[in-house]
């Protein structure tokens, strides 16, 4: 995952059963992170469907979970 020519994130993940993709938010990585879960995730001929649900958390304490919605990217 990159933003602007910056890389955040280069990992492989499993669509099986993935880990929450986390990243320490700029400018107070010390203090908050945000996660976001992809669950519901099924391969058809067509398409890919993914589910996503964004989790913020500040000094440890859970303080956002938002259901960011189902998506279906073609194939």
């Amino acid at each position: 995952m990159d933003f602007d020519g910056y890389e955040f994130v280069h990992e492989e993940i499993s669509l099986r059963n993935p880990p929450p993709l986390c990243i320490g938010i700029p400018m107070l990585k010390e203090y908050a992170d945000g996660c976001i879960k992809l669950y519901d995730i099924r391969k058809t001929e067509k398409s890919l469907h993914i589910c996503a649900e964004l989790n913020i958390s500040l000094i440890h304490i859970h303080i956002v979970k938002e259901n960011l919605g189902c998506f279906d990217i073609p194939l």
